[in-house]
C-alpha cells in the first residue's frame, strides 16, 4: 500500500499514522489512501471466524495544512472525524472550512461507543471522544470490561 521510506506508525488504540514523504504530486496521497481501503476490503479469516475491518483516513498535507507534527496531526484527526461522519471507509482531506465549523460548534462532547465485532460477550469496547469545541484533542480510548 505504502512506497519504500513510507513510515507507518501506530499512535495507538486503533489509530495509525502514514507518513508520506518526498511526494511528487498529491495525486499519490490519494492513490495511497486508496489503496490502504482496498487492502482492507477483503474480509480476514481468524480461527474459521470472518472479520471485516473498514478505515476512516483523515489526510493533512505539509505545509498547506501546517507546519509542524502536531498541527498536522491534528488536522488529519479533523478530517479523519469527518471521514466517519460521512459513513467510514473513506478518506477526507483537512479543509479549513471543516476545521472553523467544528471549531465553532457549540454542541456537547459526544461519545461513541464502538464494540469490536470479534469481542462476544461485551468483555471489550472501544469508545471515541469527539469534542467539539476549540483547542479540543480528540482521542480514543479502549477499555477492557470486566464480564
Amino acid at each position: 500500500c505504502v512506497r519504500t521510506g513510507d513510515t507507518v506508525a501506530r499512535l495507538g488504540g486503533d489509530e495509525f499514522v502514514v507518513l508520506l514523504e518526498n511526494l511528487d504530486a498529491p495525486e499519490v496521497v490519494t492513490a495511497v489512501a486508496q489503496k490502504i481501503l482496498e487492502a482492507l476490503a477483503s474480509p480476514l479469516e481468524i480461527d474459521e471466524r470472518e472479520f471485516s475491518v473498514t478505515a476512516s483516513i483523515g489526510i493533512s498535507i505539509y505545509p498547506v495544512d501546517g507546519s509542524d507534527a502536531s498541527t498536522l496531526l491534528r488536522n488529519a484527526d479533523i478530517a479523519m472525524y469527518r471521514a466517519k461522519d460521512k459513513g467510514r471507509n473513506n478518506y477526507q482531506f483537512h479543509s479549513a472550512d471543516a476545521a472553523a465549523a467544528t471549531a465553532h460548534s457549540d454542541g456537547p462532547v459526544m461519545p461513541r461507543l464502538n464494540p469490536s465485532p470479534e469481542e462476544s460477550g461485551d468483555e471489550h469496547a472501544s469508545a471515541e471522544v469527539l469534542p467539539s469545541k476549540a483547542g479540543a484533542n480528540p482521542t480514543s480510548r479502549s477499555s477492557k470490561k470486566s464480564g
